[in-house]
């Protein structure tokens, strides 16, 4: 495929197979315990090809995340898509544990301090609440604080569910958006965030 610049794989396994020498963007679906970094890091090699973009959906664990990460430094934009077809509560398990890995703590190394783009898609009708908005937020302002080392300045975060912040995360939004962060919550179960989510990985609109 020499000139394939986008590539949405419904099984890592594919990768296997091919190889994409102009690839720059590649999203593909992660199911319960698979760990396909082995995969994807030779099929980055056998393609001599640097992707810039790389969207997970499913259920990924944050290790084999923060693994392809670390792996691929190149990477500077990032989307997580947490489908419906997941249980709340391993969605919930999802979301946490990727805004833990993703902030910066000072004492565990930096994960992917060049990522300029963060992208969440999250589908639930429980979740995202505020303790959920509040990990978000301490992820963001760890990442923009004085003198950090990362890079971050694209934030989305879509959600089926509307939510309804508190002074106080709305107050940290204003102030990281008046820092400089381009920061863009979007909700609802629309049509529109419906085939935000399919952007994401590439589908086209008859593709579920």
């Amino acid at each position: 495929m020499p000139h394939v610049q986008r590539l949405y794989a419904s099984c890592a396994k594919v990768l296997d197979f091919l190889r994409a020498p102009a690839l720059t963007e590649i999203a593909f679906d992660i199911h319960a315990f698979e760990a396909p970094q082995d995969t994807l890091s030779n099929f980055f090699a056998r393609s001599s090809c640097t992707p810039r973009r790389l969207c997970i959906e499913g259920i990924p664990d944050p290790s084999v995340t923060a693994d392809i990460l670390n792996k691929h430094p190149a990477i500077t934009s990032l989307t997580l898509l947490i489908d419906e077809d997941k249980p709340v509560d391993v969605s919930v398990d999802i979301l946490h544990r990727h805004l833990t890995m993703l902030t910066v703590d000072n004492v565990t190394p930096v994960v992917s301090p060049l990522l300029r783009e963060i992208r969440f898609g999250v589908v639930g009708p429980t979740f995202p609440n505020d303790s959920d908005y509040s990990l978000f937020i301490t992820m963001l302002q760890s990442r923009r604080a004085p003198g950090s080392s990362c890079a971050l300045a694209d934030v989305l975060f879509l959600t089926y569910d509307s939510p309804t912040f508190d002074s106080v995360i709305l107050s940290a939004m204003d102030a990281l958006r008046k820092g400089g962060l381009s920061l863009v919550v979007r909700s609802g179960d629309t049509a529109e965030v419906r085939w935000a989510m399919k952007r994401f990985v590439y589908r086209v609109p008859w593709i579920y």
